[in-house]
């Protein structure tokens, strides 16, 4: 049987797993996350139970706070109060300016990334930083 996640469920396990693969493949059970967070493990199973329906509820902020400090940097704490937001039933509206710096150290965190895709992105930054330093000086020495 196939069982549905809510949105803030699967961001969660999303996090979880990078987790994971960060710390050399070692399982993080949900009672081991709620340690680290701090929070009541039934409190977080609770919240993470497929079985729930997958909108229409409140997820409460500290839970999210808690579990965003743990998960960093595979997710924000931005990221999983939208994700809550979807999981309670709210239309929710994707940011006009992401988060770059943290999309770019997730992906440069994930494991499933090949190395030579990660250099490839590191050289384009390197090359749009320069770019943009000579650019500022250009403008200061009134070239």
């Amino acid at each position: 049987m196939l069982t549905l996640m809510d949105a803030f469920a699967q961001a969660v396990e999303d996090a979880r797993q990078r987790l994971i693969r960060a710390e050399g493949g070692r399982n993080i059970s949900h009672r081991e996350l709620a340690r680290r967070a701090g929070v009541n493990h039934r409190t977080l199973s609770y919240n993470l139970n497929p079985d729930r329906p997958a909108t229409g509820r409140r997820i409460d902020r500290e839970l999210i706070a808690a579990l965003a400090r743990v998960l960093q940097p595979f997710t924000t704490e931005e990221e999983l109060v939208r994700a809550a937001q979807v999981a309670a039933g709210y239309q929710v509206r994707e940011p006009e300016f992401p988060d770059l710096g943290s999309a770019v150290t997730r992906y440069l965190n994930d494991d499933d990334v090949p190395e030579s895709e990660k250099r490839r992105l590191r050289a384009r930054l390197a090359d749009v930083l320069a770019d943009e330093m000579r650019k500022a000086a250009e403008n200061r020495n009134g070239q």
